[in-house]
């Protein structure tokens, strides 16, 4: 069966939170002397035409070209995805927190990939286009690993004016087409891309994960900038 092209993708990656349980800004977090900001960023830029980085203003200054900051400061990743979606050039974009360095791109471009699933009619019924798409894993939605369409922009905006924060009401509203273990498994058998450092435990479980891995594939993309 012919893969349909993938239309062109943005991608955003939120670096903007307050890293209370970590300590520290989780964007210089490191591995093997790269920064977290550093390795997705360059993951990311293999293919996407475009990569933002969303901070808040008054966090430090990252060695990254397109930096962009919250339309709303202090409101959460949805503040952040807001930015984001103003920002990219594309109608679909990637969202990635900045704390999941290890996330494979094989993952990405098979989300990307359903984002061409037509609309049309299913068993007599007509299907809706989703507006993102999720991936779960163990029965939890994971949505900043997610991709979501540009028009949600002013969605988020009406939402955040209402003092609406949680990235799960903007899901309860829209056509999210959550994507099941079972159907992603084969592009990252290990999970990897799921593993976050919310906490310094959970980060040094990670750069243990990510030694593992070094030089099979986690960090194929860092000399590409």
């Amino acid at each position: 069966m012919t893969v349909p092209a993938l239309p062109t993708f943005s991608a955003v990656i939120l670096a903007g939170g307050y890293s209370r349980r970590m300590g520290r800004d989780k964007a210089t977090l490191e591995i093997d002397t790269s920064m977290f900001v550093d390795v997705l960023y360059s993951k990311l830029a293999t293919v996407v035409e475009d990569v933002w980085v969303v901070r808040r203003k008054e966090q430090p200054s990252l060695p990254i070209p397109q930096v962009a900051f919250d339309l709303h400061p202090g409101q959460g990743p949805l503040a952040g995805l807001e930015s984001g979606l103003t920002h990219c050039r594309n109608e679909w974009t990637f969202v990635i927190a900045v704390d999941a360095p290890l996330v494979r791109v094989e993952l990405l471009l098979y989300l990307a990939r359903l984002t061409t699933e037509d609309a049309g009619q299913r068993g007599g019924m007509v299907r809706q286009t989703a507006t993102a798409i999720v991936p779960t894993l163990g029965g939890q939605m994971y949505p900043l690993l997610g991709v979501y369409h540009k028009s949600l922009k002013p969605v988020i905006t009406k939402m955040l004016s209402c003092d609406r924060r949680r990235v799960s009401d903007l899901l309860s509203q829209i056509y999210v087409r959550f994507v099941s273990e079972e159907e992603w498994r084969d592009y990252d058998p290990e999970c990897v891309s799921f593993l976050m450092a919310n906490s310094p435990a959970q980060y040094e479980t990670l750069r243990l994960v990510a030694k593992g891995m070094k030089g099979n594939g986690w960090d194929e993309a860092r000399s590409s900038r």
